[in-house]
C-alpha cells in the first residue's frame, strides 16, 4: 500500500510584505496538497506571486501565517540548520538559470548536494554517473559547464536536483530559458524522471503547452490559488 501522506503540503499560507511605504500582501490563505508522484503546475500572470509560493513551500523564506508540510514533517518552528537539512535531504530545486558552479564539472555539479549531504566522494561520483546516463549526458560528465549547451546545462540542473531522491522537486520555470524544442525535451524529462522515482513536482510555468504535460495545473491570481482544470 502507497503512504498517504503528502509530498508537500501547505495550509493557510499568506505572505505580507511592510515597508516604510505600507505593507503589500503577496499571497492570501493558499492552500496545496502534492501527493507521491504526482505532478502540478502553478500558472499566473508575471508578479502574482509564484516565485514567492515556492520560496515559501521550500523554506527559502518564511510566511506571515500558516503552515508548510514537508513529507509530514513541518517547517514551522525549525531553525535554519534543520531547513537547510530538510532542503538538501527531502527537497530539489531547479531555476529558469541553471545556477551551476562554472569551475566545476558536470558530474561534480550533480554530486554536490550528496556530497553537502555528507556521502562518501565516491558513492557520490557513482550517483552522479548514474543520473547523468538516465539524462542523456554520459559522455559529458566531465565538461564545465561553458562548453554544454543550454539545454544539457538544464538537464544537469535536473541532475543535481534529482540526485539526493527528493520527496518534491520545486521549479521555477525550469525551461524559461531555452528554445521550444529544446524546452519540451528537457521539460519531458524532468517529469519522467521524477514519475519514476515517486517524487512529487511542483513546476511554475508561464507555458500552458508544458503545463498540460502534468497532472494538475492550478492558477495563482490576486493572491489565491485556484484549479485551472
Amino acid at each position: 500500500m502507497s503512504d498517504p501522506t503528502p509530498v508537500l503540503e501547505a495550509r493557510g499560507l499568506g505572505k505580507t510584505y511592510v515597508d516604510a511605504g505600507g505593507a503589500l500582501t503577496v499571497l492570501h490563505n493558499v492552500d496545496i496538497t502534492v501527493k507521491a508522484g504526482e505532478s502540478v503546475a502553478v500558472m499566473g500572470a508575471s508578479g502574482a506571486g509564484k516565485s514567492t509560493l515556492l520560496h515559501l513551500l521550500g523554506g527559502l523564506d518564511a510566511a506571515s501565517h500558516g503552515e508548510v508540510w514537508v513529507d509530514g514533517r513541518s517547517l514551522t518552528g525549525l531553525g535554519e540548520r534543520e531547513r537547510s537539512r530538510m532542503r538538501n535531504q527531502s527537497l530539489g530545486f531547479i531555476y529558469q538559470f541553471h545556477h551551476l558552479l562554472d569551475e566545476f564539472t558536470a558530474r561534480e555539479n550533480i554530486a554536490m548536494p550528496l556530497l553537502i549531504g555528507g556521502l562518501a566522494p565516491a558513492s557520490a561520483g557513482e550517483a552522479a554517473d548514474a543520473m547523468l546516463d538516465r539524462l542523456g549526458l554520459a559522455a559529458r560528465g566531465h565538461h564545465k559547464p561553458g562548453q554544454l549547451s543550454g539545454g544539457e546545462r538544464q538537464r544537469v540542473a535536473i541532475g543535481r536536483a534529482l540526485v539526493t531522491r527528493p520527496r518534491c522537486i520545486l521549479a521555477d520555470e525550469p525551461t524559461g530559458n531555452l528554445d521550444p524544442h529544446t524546452a519540451e525535451q528537457v521539460f519531458q524529462q524532468l517529469v519522467e524522471v521524477c514519475s519514476e522515482r515517486g517524487g512529487g513536482l511542483v513546476v511554475v510555468t508561464h507555458n500552458p503547452q508544458l503545463a498540460r504535460l502534468l497532472d494538475r495545473r492550478l492558477t495563482l491570481a490576486d493572491g489565491r490559488l485556484a484549479d485551472s482544470d
